[in-house]
């Protein structure tokens, strides 16, 4: 029986010892990692990548490729043809041109008297009696010119009794070319008589 607890205990002590011995080597193991920089084996960190001279701001990331301003061009200078040449000092300037007098305008021709105004037909009557009568007189002037208009004046005279009564009427007209117009004219003063006449301006 005393046999057998012997190999039994043995075998208790070396499984423990066994364990102490691996707690102690992970502790030893621990104990041995540097945790200062004078430590002989301490490992300096890895530097950071961007604390670079390079890069505008330490700790920064470069900017991509995309982000990077592309140079300006430099624009050539502009050729002597694109250069506007400055007109010489002493160049002569130019004369003014000479103003053409004004050319007479030409003279209208002179209208015989068969193309003049003319009275084609006068009718005359009287209206009221005895003091209180007067003359009427109406006139058709026609222009023959086909070509111009033409103006001119009539002039009408009152009668009583053979006798001019008051001052002439002087009346403006004015006809069209080919033109065929009718005057009507009545005395305010007493009278029983008329006369009337055509004249052409210019004539």
């Amino acid at each position: 029986m005393t046999k057998y607890k012997q190999p039994a205990a043995l075998i208790i002590a070396l499984a423990v010892g066994a364990g102490m011995v691996g707690c102690g080597g992970r502790t030893d193991q621990n104990s041995t990692l540097p945790t200062s920089p004078s430590q002989a084996s301490f490992a300096s960190p890895t530097t950071d990548p961007y604390n670079n001279a390079q890069y505008p701001t330490p700790g920064t990331p470069p900017a991509s490729p995309a982000a990077t301003p592309r140079p300006v061009p430099s624009v050539a200078p502009a050729t002597p043809d694109a250069t506007p040449s400055a007109a010489p000092s002493g160049s002569p300037s130019a004369s003014p041109s000479a103003t053409p007098s004004a050319s007479p305008s030409p003279s209208v021709p002179p209208i015989s008297g068969d193309y003049r105004l003319r009275i084609t037909d006068v009718k005359k009557t009287t209206s009221g009696f005895w003091l209180w009568k007067k003359a009427e007189i109406t006139v058709q002037v026609q222009n023959p010119l086909l070509t111009r208009a033409q103006t001119g004046k009539i002039v009408v005279t009152y009668f009583h009794s053979g006798s001019i009564v008051g001052q002439p009427i002087m009346s403006g007209i004015s006809l069209q070319p080919a033109d065929i117009k009718t005057f009507t004219f009545k005395a305010t003063e007493k009278s029983d008589d008329a006369n009337a006449q055509v004249t052409t301006d210019g004539k």
